[in-house]
């Protein structure tokens, strides 16, 4: 099997997901400990949710993460556990 396929009893698969995410009308407010704290948050739903983070990278204006695991959990749910773990409300 080609390197970086996961197999399970009756799947074989190798999903990655990009999200991008900013704050309200982008200001530059992700930096110090208010990126610290994102990047704790972020790590914390990734362990809850059996996420493997192959790459985050937090700029005071925006986020990316790259994110893989295993696709019983749909894109949707990935998603909202992140962003809504992550949201100042």
């Amino acid at each position: 099997m080609p390197r970086g396929y996961s197999r399970e009893r009756t799947s074989v698969h190798n999903l990655h997901y990009h999200f991008v995410w900013c704050p309200k009308y982008r200001k530059p407010v992700l930096t110090d400990e208010v990126a610290d704290r994102l990047q704790q948050l972020v790590e914390a739903k990734a362990d809850e949710f059996d996420l493997t983070i192959l790459r985050l990278a937090i700029q005071p204006d925006h986020v990316h993460l790259f994110i893989t695991g295993n696709p019983r959990r749909t894109r949707v749910v990935r998603s909202r556990a992140v962003s809504s773990a992550t949201s100042v409300g």
